[in-house]
C-alpha cells in the first residue's frame, strides 16, 4: 500500500476536488473512522490515487501541550 510522503499535494478526497485547502478536514471530518477514502496526490509532478483508512481523532485531554501556550505564545504576551 502507497503511503503519503512529505512533498504531496494532496487535491482530491472521494472524487472530490479539494480547493481551498481546509474542504480537506471537513471532508475528513464527515467520513466515519474506519472507511476508506481515495485521496488525489500530486508527488513529483505526477497525479496519482492513494487509498486511505479514516481514523478516530485522537482525544485531547486536560493538562495536554495543546492547554498551554507555547513559547510563541508567551513572546506576544
Amino acid at each position: 500500500m502507497a503511503e503519503l510522503q512529505t512533498g504531496d499535494v494532496i487535491i482530491g478526497y472521494d472524487g472530490r476536488p479539494l480547493a481551498p485547502v481546509p474542504n480537506l478536514g471537513r471532508a475528513v471530518a464527515e467520513t466515519p473512522a474506519g472507511d476508506g477514502a481515495t485521496l488525489g496526490v500530486v508527488r513529483d509532478g505526477r497525479t496519482s490515487k492513494l487509498t486511505a483508512v479514516v481514523a478516530r481523532a485522537p482525544r485531547v485531554l486536560s493538562g495536554s501541550a495543546l492547554d498551554h501556550p507555547g513559547p510563541q505564545e508567551h513572546a506576544k504576551r
